[in-house]
């Protein structure tokens, strides 16, 4: 998976992710953000995370059982 920006804003939409009232904010204005920045290094690692728990979920419980889950 690419950590990139597309891959969290769908996370957001699915509910997946949820950020502080600040960070949405800032997203929302498409505030760029600096570029190995604590924010922007935090939201990589925790794509990453959060693809490979989804990943797992899938391997386990088969495609059909995650929407329960999401």
């Amino acid at each position: 998976m690419f950590a990139d920006y597309r891959v969290p804003q769908i996370l957001r939409h699915l509910g997946i992710f949820e950020y502080s009232q600040q960070l949405s904010e800032a997203i929302d204005a498409e505030k760029v953000m600096d570029y190995s920045s604590q924010i922007e290094v935090e939201l990589r690692a925790a794509t990453v995370v959060a693809v490979d728990r989804i990943m797992n979920e899938i391997k386990t419980t088969g495609s059909n059982n995650l929407k329960k889950h999401v």
